[in-house]
Formats: C-alpha cells, structure tokens, sequence
C-alpha cells in the first residue's frame, strides 16, 4: 500500500508536491500550490524491484509512458544518473490493476482523479 512520504521535498520551480511510496511502486501529485487542490500532474512508478516503469500524466502535454534506466551497467565502473527513456505503452491494463491494488490508502478524491485518467 501506497504510504505518503511527509516532509516531500520540494523543488523550486515545479509547483508543490506530494509523494506516496511502498516497496515497489511510487507515486508522485503536482499541484499550483500547497494551498490549491488542482492537480498539475502525475506520475505512477512500478515494477521498481526488477524493471522499473513509469507512467507521466501532465495536464498539458498528456500521458508519457518510460522504462527507468537505472544508470547500473554492470562491471566496477561508477553508476549513472537514472533516466526515463520513452518506449511504446505495453500492457496499459497491468498499469490500471496495480495503481487500484497500491493505493487504497490515499485520499479517495486523489485515487479517482489518478483512476480516471489512466489508460
């Protein structure tokens, strides 16, 4: 179950932020504000123990669906930064199924907006 992280940290420039977390899966709100309930955007993270992906919803640009490349290449060299690398959507139900079975814990009004956008 989905578990919010308090304090988020917060990045100047990005808006207000809340983060909700458990052992495999992440989820990240932007809002305008603290003060303002409008969601500028989401992104729901999965499969992080073994082939991390993630899925971007931003009001104004839509849905991005990646693959976190984790910057661990093997060998003894140093590990890169992890980047998202876009890829085609691939099992758009997979994505649905496991937000509803993480994130019973969160507020409802946040889970139904997510529910309601997801493909």
């Amino acid at each position: 179950m989905l578990n919010e992280i308090r304090p988020t940290r917060q990045i100047q420039g990005e808006g207000f932020r809340r983060w909700f977390t458990d052992s495999d899966c992440d989820l990240v709100v932007w809002y305008p504000a603290p003060e303002n309930p409008q969601i500028d955007g989401f992104q729901f993270c999965w499969d992080k123990l073994s082939s991390e992906q993630a899925l971007t919803w931003n009001a104004k640009s839509g849905f991005r669906y990646s693959k976190v490349d984790s910057g661990d290449h093997g060998g003894f060299g140093f590990k890169s930064t992890p980047i998202l690398r876009d890829v085609d959507m691939a099992n758009a139900t997979k994505i649905s199924e496991t937000f509803f079975a993480v994130s019973q814990s969160i507020d409802h009004m946040l889970r139904n907006f997510i529910l309601d956008r997801l493909p």
